[in-house]
């Protein structure tokens, strides 16, 4: 392989295509499957369409006017840094199962001074990040405190979890409705969690027809924030 996908460039591959998101720009672009596929094998980090039936351009080189737009606009990169080469993603999974059912997240959670804290610089945090900071540095950030809980993982139960997450339910509709405003709650309750030492994934997911981006969070296998029969309609494009 002569090239790779840039570091600021996440992908997924979709019935329609692969979908592009660029984290520096916090744009989504779609290359359509035809022209997709003759990518395959040569830019490291491409996603391939293995339950697809192999199509004859698979088997051709690329049109040299779409790798060159590719590389033009920062989405692909030579391979001559060796640190790409051992550059690897994980877009993760959905998950099946809800954190929270209807009859708990109607059950009023203990709240005391310090809940009321944390999710005060949780919600100040999804705030500067979101309106002051492009989406790449978040990204970058979260792994970054991620990458700590990981080395240094604190033992909590899935009801300790699901205790913090009704917590963060109760208090949400203080500070913000929670409709329409997917990518907002999930960053203040992955940072939420992260500040209670719970490692959770933060996830991106696309949709086609029609075209649509959604955000949430899942730790130990449990959607935390959002109902697994909605999210299986969406494609995970990138996992932190």
């Amino acid at each position: 392989m002569d090239y790779a996908v840039a570091s600021q460039i996440y992908t997924c591959a979709t019935e329609a295509g692969v979908v592009v998101l660029d984290a520096h720009q916090g744009k989504y672009s779609i290359i359509p499957i035809d022209r997709a596929r003759t990518l395959e094998g040569i830019i490291q980090g491409w996603p391939t369409f293995p339950l697809l039936e192999t199509f004859a351009s698979q088997h051709t080189a690329p049109p040299s006017s779409l790798l060159n737009s590719l590389i033009q606009g920062g989405m692909v990169t030579p391979m001559t840094d060796l640190r790409l080469q051992m550059q690897k993603r994980t877009v993760g999974f959905v998950a099946q199962d809800a954190i929270l059912d209807a009859l708990a997240a109607r059950d009023t959670p203990e709240i005391g001074w310090r809940h009321v804290m944390t999710f005060s610089l949780s919600v100040l945090y999804a705030t500067f990040m979101l309106k002051r900071r492009p989406f790449e540095a978040l990204l970058h950030n979260l792994q970054r405190r991620k990458d700590c809980h990981t080395r240094a993982p604190a033992q909590c139960s899935v009801a300790q979890i699901r205790e913090h997450v009704k917590v963060f339910s109760w208090l949400r509709p203080f500070a913000y409705a929670e409709s329409d405003a997917c990518l907002f709650d999930s960053v203040a309750l992955t940072d939420f969690l992260f500040r209670q030492g719970i490692a959770a994934d933060f996830l991106v997911g696309v949709r086609i027809r029609p075209f649509a981006a959604h955000s949430w969070v899942q730790a130990q296998g449990f959607a935390l924030n959002d109902l697994p029969e909605y999210l299986a309609a969406y494609t995970p494009i990138l996992s932190v």
